[in-house]
C-alpha cells in the first residue's frame, strides 16, 4: 500500500497505535502515555509521584492513567523488603513490554512503508519539443 500523503501516513501510523494500546487508553495523550510507559518500564519500580514528576503530568492525570494501566494489567505493584509502606512502587508487566514491543514494531513498519513510497523520476524533454535558443 503506497501512502501519498502526511495525513494518510499518521492515520496509518494512528490505526497501528490504537490497536496496540487497551481500549481503555485510547483518549489519553499517546505523547504523556509512551512518557509514563517508558519511565515504568524499570524492575525495581517507580513510586506514582516519580512517574508524575518524571512525565510532567499532573497528579490527577497520573492517578487516572495508573488506575487504568492497573485495570488493564499494565502495571504490577512490586514488593519491597524494608520498604515503611508510604510508598507503593509499580512496573510494567511483561504482556505490557510485549505489547509495546510489538507495537513499536508494527508502526516502524508503517513508518517504513510510508518513506518507501515510489517517487517521481525527472523525465528527459520529449525529443520533439523545441528548446528555445537562449539555453543552447
Amino acid at each position: 500500500m503506497a501512502l501519498t500523503t502526511v495525513a494518510e501516513r499518521f492515520l496509518a501510523v494512528w490505526i497501528q497505535w490504537k490497536q496496540a494500546i487497551p481500549e481503555s487508553l485510547h483518549n489519553e495523550d499517546p505523547v504523556m502515555l509512551c512518557k509514563l510507559l517508558r519511565l515504568a518500564d524499570v524492575d525495581e519500580g517507580i513510586t506514582q509521584k516519580s512517574l508524575g514528576l518524571g512525565a510532567d503530568v499532573i497528579q490527577s492525570k497520573t492517578s487516572k492513567v495508573m488506575k487504568i494501566l492497573r485495570e488493564e494489567q499494565w502495571l504490577e505493584t512490586v514488593a519491597r523488603s524494608g520498604a515503611d509502606g508510604r510508598n507503593t512502587f509499580v512496573r510494567l508487566t511483561s504482556d505490557a513490554r510485549d505489547s509495546l514491543a510489538k507495537a513499536e514494531k508494527t508502526l516502524t513498519t508503517t513508518l517504513r512503508q510510508a518513506k518507501a513510497r515510489r517517487r517521481r523520476r525527472l523525465r528527459p524533454p520529449p525529443s520533439n519539443m523545441r528548446i528555445p535558443s537562449t539555453f543552447q
